[in-house]
């Protein structure tokens, strides 16, 4: 757990662990709230653990009881004891200077474990643009050297994410049935994780908001579009084997998973005789295949051929939170984003047709 004590003058660097029945009464030099304040802004888990933070840039060690927090310094013999009321009692005073150095690198250190367990960016990523930051922003030699290795700073960082992630399986057969609920639901808490069972005797998972499934099923025309776009429309309306060959394009997401590649190679090899046909298979290959599509918007945030499941759920997640800002603007009648000129005048030549 991280806390912080501020004087009115100073900051110092504590360590922090929970500790059960310590007490120790101190009455001399009484402080009052206005000179410290106490906050938490970090916090992993529950239970007992030793973590680093600061006050007056001084180490201390600090122990918890029910009602106050016992502090000591690890450079010298420094001791106070906080208060549930913020009220503060110290006793002796530090007989070192401070060390904006340690509370610097604690900083970082913080934001990097609060980078960990909130991302999905790759840990060398992490580390190497903070160090980035450093030489660029800080320019202390100090904080250079003081500050541990690359190294070391990514071994840390990986197991404060390893602490926060299950262990990750080697199969789908070897993922738990039963996920923690940050990935079962999405980012506003909403139900996410649809179905988890076999689809085509393989253990599958299925993603989707409620709200995304709903606004889903009510997209039309976009198969069409395309028709009108390579100059079918004639066609399609004359032609009846044309509109059957067509309409059966929307019903392949109908069809039992292991017959729809089947399916699907039976209309590319029974297709018209249209010189555009061709151009709408590769429409429709771009745009329906799974990471394959030149518009795909998974591709450009994959950062490996094979991420793991839990980096995948990651990236659906922030994906379907992207979705549904953009659908809420539109729900309230936010404005549009202009078209390019070609776009809008190909819609007017339709429109006269």
């Amino acid at each position: 757990m991280y806390s912080q004590i501020y004087t009115e003058n100073n900051s110092y660097l504590f360590n922090t662990t929970n500790f059960n029945n310590q007490h120790e009464l101190i009455t001399n030099n009484n402080y009052s709230s206005s000179d410290w304040q106490i906050s938490i802004p970090f916090n992993t888990n529950n239970e007992s653990m030793l973590a680093s933070c600061y006050t007056n840039n001084h180490d201390i060690n600090s122990y918890n009881c029910e009602n106050c927090e016992y502090w000591i310094c690890v450079k010298c013999q420094a001791k106070a004891t906080s208060y549930s009321d913020l009220s503060v009692t110290v006793r002796d005073e530090h007989t070192h200077l401070p060390d904006k150095t340690d509370k610097e690198i604690l900083e970082i250190r913080q934001n990097l474990k609060r980078k960990a367990i909130d991302e999905s960016v790759p840990i060398d990523r992490i580390v190497e643009e903070a160090f980035h930051v450093i030489n660029n922003q800080f320019r202390s030699n100090d904080l250079l050297i003081n500050i541990p290795s690359i190294h070391t700073i990514k071994n840390t960082v990986r197991k404060q994410r390893r602490k926060t992630r299950p262990p990750l399986p080697r199969s789908i057969e070897q993922l738990p049935f039963l996920l923690s609920d940050v990935y079962c639901k999405t980012t506003q808490g909403e139900r996410f994780l649809l179905y988890v069972g076999p689809l085509g005797g393989v253990r599958s998972l299925v993603f989707s908001a409620y709200n995304d499934m709903i606004y889903l099923s009510q997209q039309e025309n976009c198969l069409y579009r395309k028709f009108v776009d390579l100059g079918l429309k004639t066609a399609y309306k004359n032609d009846e084997n044309l509109r059957d060959w067509f309409r059966s394009f929307a019903a392949l997401s109908l069809l039992p998973l292991n017959h729809m590649l089947w399916g699907l190679q039976y209309l590319i090899h029974t297709r018209p005789a249209y010189p555009c046909i061709p151009d709408f298979l590769n429409y429709y290959h771009n745009t329906y295949g799974p990471f394959k599509g030149r518009h795909s918007r998974l591709k450009k945030h994959v950062n490996a051929l094979h991420p793991n499941i839990y980096v995948a759920i990651d990236l659906l997640r922030k994906e379907q939170s992207l979705a549904s800002i953009a659908r809420l603007r539109d729900y309230m009648g936010a404005p549009i984003p202009k078209r390019r000129k070609n776009k809008v005048t190909t819609d007017e030549c339709l429109i006269k047709l």
